[in-house]
C-alpha cells in the first residue's frame, strides 16, 4: 500500500469527520468564474467535524471547505 492509499484509507475510517474528497483527485471550486480544475494535496481535520482541504493549482495553494468544492465543473459559470 502506498503512501497516499494509506493516507486516504486513514481518512475514511476517522469517526467523527466525513471526507468527501480524497488526495490526488481532481476538484474545483463552485464559485470560480473559470472553473480551472485543482488537485486535492491535503486534508486538515478541524474541530467540531469540520474538514479544510488543501487544492492546488499551477504550485498555487488554497483551503476550501467541502460545501466550497465539487466534483464536476459547472459549465454554465464558463460562459459570458
Amino acid at each position: 500500500m502506498g503512501l497516499i492509499e494509506f493516507s486516504n484509507k486513514l481518512m475514511k475510517e476517522h469517526n467523527n469527520h466525513v471526507i468527501k474528497f480524497h488526495i490526488t483527485e481532481t476538484v474545483y471550486v463552485k464559485s470560480d468564474n473559470e472553473q480551472i480544475p485543482r488537485t486535492v494535496i491535503g486534508i486538515n481535520l478541524l474541530p467540531h467535524s469540520s474538514v479544510l482541504y488543501s487544492v492546488t493549482e499551477n504550485g498555487d495553494v488554497s483551503r476550501f471547505y467541502d460545501f466550497e468544492l465539487s466534483h464536476e465543473s459547472d459549465d454554465l459559470k464558463k460562459i459570458k
